[in-house]
């Protein structure tokens, strides 16, 4: 299970805890965002980081041009996040 945001994988975090399994174990995930609390839920939850300074700062820099009358044709940014391996993302184990 791959969740878009921490809201989504705090709510996956608390089903998987009322059915009484384990991540890596029943289930295999990934978050997004990596809250600060993802390594602290067992076996550790695997997250992807997001870029967020650098998310920031280019928002800021094409604001600023927009304000100075700079705008040019649209543009599109890549930013890399950082996958942070976790325990959750185990392969899940099945029963035979």
């Amino acid at each position: 299970v791959l969740a878009g945001n921490a809201v989504i994988t705090l709510r996956v975090a608390r089903a998987v805890a009322q059915l009484g399994w384990q991540f890596g174990r029943e289930l295999g995930f990934v978050g997004f965002d990596d809250p600060e609390w993802a390594s602290l839920i067992g076996p550790g939850l695997s997250t992807i980081a997001q870029p967020t300074d650098e998310i920031g700062r280019t928002a800021a820099t094409c604001l600023l041009e927009r304000l100075h009358g700079l705008e040019g044709p649209p543009r599109q940014t890549l930013l890399a996040g950082d996958l942070k391996v976790r325990g959750s993302s185990a392969a899940a184990h099945r029963d035979a």
